[in-house]
């Protein structure tokens, strides 16, 4: 997912929502981190240097070429296993 929630904003409807189908979406706070403030082109091919720190880099959040995981996923990741 390329963007924020308000650069598609046709694409979240009732059953869908950017939150939940981006792995990126954790990127984005309201009016500060935005999309456009953090990737945009003027920035250079890192994009605004001021966005990223820990997990949120450039290539999570603009490139967005991470996977989103399924509702599997999520469910067995919180089930321990070893006994």
């Amino acid at each position: 997912c390329r963007g924020d929630p308000s650069t598609t904003k046709d694409c979240w409807d009732g059953s869908y929502s950017f939150g939940e189908c981006c792995p990126n979406a954790d990127c984005w706070m309201g009016e500060t981190f935005t999309y456009d403030f953090c990737c945009a082109d003027r920035h250079g091919p890192e994009g605004n240097q001021a966005c990223w720190s820990g997990d949120f880099t450039h290539q999570l959040c603009c490139l967005a070429n991470a996977t989103s995981n399924s509702w599997a996923d999520i469910l067995t990741s919180e089930i321990e296993t070893e006994q």
